[in-house]
């Protein structure tokens, strides 16, 4: 039995045919070394917390400009 028998057989991964569009896949490379696996997860760890957002990308928030007239601070 293929290992990609076994992925459907145990885990129901079809990894023969893309989710998405039904399409027949290919197989570029397959990771068996434990050691370069536990690299690649451990990076992939540390790049979840670091995601873009948003608020990642706003400019600090300020205040408006001072102009002649206005008040200064809040008024008690």
């Amino acid at each position: 039995m293929t290992w990609a028998r076994r992925l459907k057989r145990v885990f129901a991964i079809d990894i023969i045919e893309c989710e998405k569009c039904q399409a027949p896949v290919k197989i570029n490379a397959c990771i068996e070394d434990t050691l370069v696996i536990k690299k690649t997860l451990n990076h992939l760890n540390g790049k979840e917390g670091e995601q873009e957002t948003i608020t990642n990308r706003l400019p600090p928030t300020r205040a408006p400009p001072w102009l002649p007239g206005m008040d200064q601070g809040p008024s008690d």
